[in-house]
């Protein structure tokens, strides 16, 4: 399934919750590409969206990942050594 992920981005007038993720594919970084009023690429963002009233910031990542990937089982959340390595660096920050 292709989507294309092109729109026109405005800032909300009210405070939204996002969840927002990164997901690679086939060693490619996924984003949305984000277009200003006259068409022109303005940046990308990380794919992902708003956290609906009720709803975990993670199971609105996997909703976000099966909408705009088609993604069934969901992205891993951490992926192996990720957790530990963000921890470490972390670590040898305040260290």
């Amino acid at each position: 399934m292709t989507r294309d992920f092109a729109h026109s981005w405005r800032p909300h007038n009210s405070i939204r919750v996002k969840a927002l993720g990164l997901h690679w594919r086939e060693n490619r970084l996924l984003a949305a590409r984000v277009f200003d009023d006259s068409g022109k690429l303005k940046g990308v963002r990380p794919l992902g969206g708003t956290i609906e009233f009720g709803e975990t910031a993670q199971n609105a990542l996997l909703r976000e990942f099966h909408e705009e990937l088609d993604l069934q089982d969901g992205p891993k959340l951490f992926p192996e050594g990720l957790k530990d390595r963000l921890l470490q660096g972390r670590a040898s920050l305040t260290g």
